[in-house]
């Protein structure tokens, strides 16, 4: 049976799913946390980060950091990423 990314989409984000989604979104972070500490390390070694000394905690900040502003229902969607997009880009040089 193929699941269609909107019925994946509509069980992650019901509300009596909210849990499930949470526990999903933490280990989505827990994978993404080393391959974006890759990215940062790439982006210094090629001089384009200069304030940043410890890559693997900003990666961590940044992917777990977005997780207060995913779980809010208050805002749609592209606000959600706007919000994410200006404070990573404000935050990191």
């Amino acid at each position: 049976m193929r699941m269609t990314t909107a019925i994946i989409i509509k069980f992650l984000t019901a509300r009596t799913k909210k849990g499930v989604y949470q526990k999903l979104s933490l280990k989505v972070a827990e994978r993404l946390v080393p391959h974006v500490t890759d990215a940062i390390t790439e982006e210094m070694k090629l001089g384009r980060l200069t304030a940043v000394e410890d890559p693997e905690t900003v990666a961590s900040f940044c992917v777990y950091g977005q997780l207060g502003i995913l779980f809010r229902e208050d805002i749609s969607g592209l606000q959600k990423a706007e919000r994410i997009r200006k404070f990573v880009a404000g935050q990191i040089r």
